[in-house]
C-alpha cells in the first residue's frame, strides 16, 4: 500500500494526491491519503474532497504501519540508512520542483513524504487526473454566470498570490510575490496574440488588485468566492482559454487543468526569491516564462 501525506494549501494537495494516483495506476498497488496532519496545520484545511477523486483516506491502523514504536525504527534504521532515499519505507522528496523517475522503484508498502510539484509524476494519467480533479457540485448563481462569460469571450485567468506571501516575513522570504510589472507584460503579451481578450482576476486579496492593478482592457474581478470555496475560482480559472498564472501551486493547476487546444499559459519565469533555489522545471515546456 501507498499512503502519501497530504499538507498544505490545494494546489499542494493536489499534487500530493496526484503522484499517489498515478504510483497506484502504475503498479497495481492500492493506495491512501493520510490528512491527519490537518489536525494541527491552521494555515489550511483539507479540501480534496470537493473533487471527484478516489477519496481512500488512511485509517489509525494504516498509519501504524509507518509509525511503528522507536525501537522498531532504529532497528529499521540501522539497514534503512544504506539504501537510496527511494528505496526506503518512508520517502522523503530530495528534490524540489525537479522530476525524478526513480520514485517509480519505491517498494510497494511506501509512505511518501513532499510536494511532487511536477506534471512528470502524472502525465502518464493526465486523463484520470483531468476526471477526478473535477468539482462534484454544479455551476451555480455568479460562478455560473461567470463560466458563461469565459466560455463566450477570448477570457484570460490572472492569478495574484498574496495573503501569506506577503503577511508572513518567513514565507515572503522564500516566494516573494510577482511585480505589477510581470502582470502588464503577460496582458501586453496576451493582447498582441489574442483578438479583444477578457481578463478574469483571481487573488486571496482582490481589494489590493482592484486598488493595484487597472489595464485598458474588459476586467473581472473575482470577489465572491471565500477562502472555503477556493475550488470554485480553480473551476473557473481551468475553464478560461488561457492563463497567467502566479508563483503558487494553485494557479499552477488552474492552468493546467485548462484543456482549451493551443491555449497560452504565462509563468513566471522565477519561482522563488532565492535564484540558487528557485526553479522552472516543474513549468511545462509550452508555456511562456516571463
Amino acid at each position: 500500500m501507498i499512503i502519501v501525506q497530504l499538507l498544505g494549501g490545494l494546489g499542494n494537495q493536489m499534487f500530493q494526491y496526484a503522484i499517489a494516483r498515478s504510483l497506484s495506476n502504475l503498479r497495481g498497488i492500492d493506495f491512501r491519503i493520510d490528512i491527519s496532519a490537518f489536525d494541527k496545520y491552521k494555515l489550511h484545511k483539507y479540501s480534496l474532497h470537493n473533487f471527484n477523486i478516489s477519496e481512500k483516506i488512511a485509517n489509525e491502523n494504516e498509519l501504524e504501519l509507518f509509525n511503528a514504536s522507536i525501537l522498531k525504527k532504529l532497528y529499521k534504521n540501522l539497514f534503512e540508512w544504506c539504501k537510496p532515499y527511494y528505496k526506503k519505507y518512508i520517502i522523503i522528496e530530495k528534490y524540489d520542483f525537479k522530476y525524478d523517475k526513480n520514485i517509480f522503484k519505491i517498494p510497494e508498502n511506501s509512505y511518501l513524504r513532499g510536494y511532487w510539484q511536477n506534471e512528470n509524476y502524472f502525465i502518464n494519467i493526465k486523463r484520470i487526473i483531468y476526471d477526478e480533479f473535477t468539482i462534484k457540485n454544479p455551476l451555480e448563481g455568479k460562478n455560473l454566470e461567470y463560466s458563461e462569460i469565459i466560455r463566450k469571450e477570448n477570457s484570460v485567468s490572472m492569478h495574484f498570490r498574496r495573503g501569506d506571501y506577503v503577511e508572513d516575513k518567513t514565507t515572503n522570504s522564500v516566494h516573494g510575490t510577482c511585480s505589477i510589472d510581470y502582470y502588464k507584460k503577460s496582458v501586453q503579451l496576451m493582447a498582441n496574440k489574442l483578438s479583444n481578450p477578457h481578463f478574469f482576476v483571481f487573488s486571496d486579496d482582490i481589494e489590493w488588485v482592484k486598488k493595484n492593478f487597472i489595464i485598458n482592457y474588459p476586467v473581472y474581478y473575482i470577489d465572491h468566492n471565500d477562502a472555503n470555496k477556493n475550488y470554485e475560482d480553480l473551476r473557473l480559472m481551468s475553464l478560461c482559454k488561457n492563463n497567467v498564472i502566479a508563483n503558487s501551486s494553485f494557479s499552477w493547476w488552474g492552468a493546467w487543468l485548462n484543456q482549451t487546444e493551443n491555449k497560452i499559459v504565462i509563468s513566471p519565469s522565477r519561482w522563488l526569491n532565492d535564484p540558487r533555489k528557485s526553479s522552472t522545471k516543474h513549468i511545462p515546456q509550452n508555456w511562456i516564462k516571463i
